[in-house]
């Protein structure tokens, strides 16, 4: 469980979840015959000291005890609860004669990796928080790891029935909210038929496609918005652990192509990193300003433009068009989301706040650091703050006709 109400699984990311469970609950069945146990945590509560004395600490421990389980082992979360939640649970798990194992499989470069070898380099070389001190800062460390292949067996549980709590009968319709934002008739279903590949397979086969075709399109082409086999669509899949960004990153390099045609897309995965990495230095950077003086800036406050703004009623073709998309697919590429943030702050003049509620919302791959970072740049108090204004009007303009 995701705990922060600004940073959890909601909306149209949930609908992902939601099936993304399924997918992997069916895989584990037919690859190694077993089940995946599910347990919904109730609300955390961390004591003063950082101790966990409910929720998921005491959800683990029970199943630990239905099936003699003596190790723990996780990936590790970079959300500021998750890394609040995740220590204490250790803490609470060792107290209990569990032994402990976490790893890092959702990022390249994990944050506090890089901050101890800034810390060992002495400084950044560049201009702290952007993208490429930030590269050259992870480059220093050393490659990135090969991902490691799935095992061919697994321990099988053959405990209690199901009958003590270990199936996986649950409502998976209770892991998260996932209603239409703003009606419930039918939304889930709108989705999922537009995203017929989720799962780990289907991430599989997204990645053939574009690394045999779309890779080749997308230093030239990415910014088409009419174009959608320019871009990987990969973002959902590696937003619930799909793919592995290690995966993908190899899944390039292996193509052996010319660095001046995969060089903007080899960024993209540091770009993930470096988000999560302003994350932990900022852990409340999805709704403060991380230039605590743009927190003055005169915003102005009209429900009524917000609201055409989310539903793609500005009168503006392009902003409309990419809010319409949003709305009933989750998604808009990433130059498009540019737009419409671009829009909403400097043509509305906005709270970027509000964007970044409602793409956290609608978003099949609501990501919440990567989110984050965008609408706070859009709202020119991020580190890289956008020092530019996208045109609605000319990004809908095709120069080569």
């Amino acid at each position: 469980a995701e705990e922060s109400p600004s940073l959890g699984v909601c909306g149209a990311s949930g609908v992902w979840q939601k099936e993304s469970v399924r997918k992997l609950a069916a895989s584990i069945r037919a690859r190694y015959n077993t089940s995946l146990v599910i347990r919904n945590a109730k609300e955390e509560v961390v004591c003063e000291g950082g101790d966990n004395t409910g929720g998921s600490l005491s959800e683990i421990l029970d199943v630990c005890r239905l099936t003699g389980a003596q190790t723990v082992y996780f990936n590790r979360l970079y959300e500021p609860s998750a890394v609040t939640r995740d220590a204490a649970v250790t803490r609470g798990l060792q107290r209990c004669g569990i032994t402990v194992h976490s790893f890092a499989g959702h990022l390249l470069y994990e944050p506090q990796t890089v901050s101890n070898q800034l810390d060992t380099a002495g400084r950044w070389v560049g201009h702290w928080g952007t993208l490429m001190p930030f590269v050259k800062a992870c480059e220093r460390i050393g490659p990135v790891p090969r991902p490691r292949l799935a095992p061919v067996t697994i321990p099988t549980f053959r405990g209690p029935s199901s009958q003590n709590g270990m199936s996986i009968a649950i409502d998976l319709n209770t892991m998260s909210e996932s209603t239409e934002p703003r009606s419930p008739v039918a939304w889930e279903a709108k989705i999922m038929r537009f995203w017929p590949m989720i799962g780990e397979e289907g991430a599989q086969e997204v990645l053939r496609r574009f690394i045999e075709a779309g890779l080749l399109r997308y230093e030239s082409m990415r910014s088409k918005a009419d174009r959608k086999d320019c871009v990987s669509n990969l973002s959902p899949h590696l937003r619930f652990g799909e793919l592995s960004p290690r995966a993908l990153y190899w899944a390039v390099k292996d193509r052996n192509l010319p660095r001046e045609k995969t060089k903007t897309f080899g960024r993209r995965l540091f770009w993930r990193d470096l988000a999560y990495y302003h994350l932990s230095v900022f852990p409340n950077m999805a709704e403060d300003p991380i230039r605590g003086h743009y927190a003055d800036h005169a915003w102005r406050n009209d429900p009524d433009d917000l609201r055409r703004w989310q539903q793609g009623k500005t009168g503006y073709p392009m902003v409309d068009a990419a809010m319409r998309e949003l709305y009933a697919t989750g998604w808009m590429t990433q130059s498009v989301r540019m737009v419409a943030a671009s829009f909403l702050t400097e043509y509305l003049n906005l709270d970027w706040t509000h964007g970044e509620k409602w793409f956290h919302k609608t978003l099949i791959d609501a990501d919440p650091a990567i989110n984050a970072m965008m609408w706070q740049n859009a709202g020119r108090s991020g580190i890289d703050q956008w020092n530019f204004v996208l045109s609605p009007e000319n990004a809908s303009q095709d120069r080569s006709g």
